[in-house]
């Protein structure tokens, strides 16, 4: 039981890592982007640039949870299967 309790605590530590790293780039975005808005050719460029960048960002945290998800599953039918 020690072992899944092990994965369990990485998995939830892992997301927390992927999410605040989301959210912190996110920040740095906006305040980027904050920063160019006075500069119309820039501004453009720049929004249009974040704007790939937090949707490539949000579909690699989402995969990375879900792979997390995964494993954490894995080790709980394993765990399951024991008992």
């Amino acid at each position: 039981m020690s072992g899944y309790s092990d994965v369990q605590k990485a998995v939830r530590a892992e997301k927390r890592q992927i999410w605040c790293a989301w959210v912190s780039g996110g920040i740095v975005m906006a305040v980027i982007a904050n920063a160019t808005r006075d500069i119309a050719v820039v501004s453009a460029i720049t929004e249009a640039l974040f704007l790939g960048l937090g949707i490539l960002a949000t579909l690699a945290a989402v995969r990375m949870t879900s792979a997390l998800n995964r494993k954490d599953e894995a080790a709980r039918r394993e765990v399951l299967d024991d008992i």
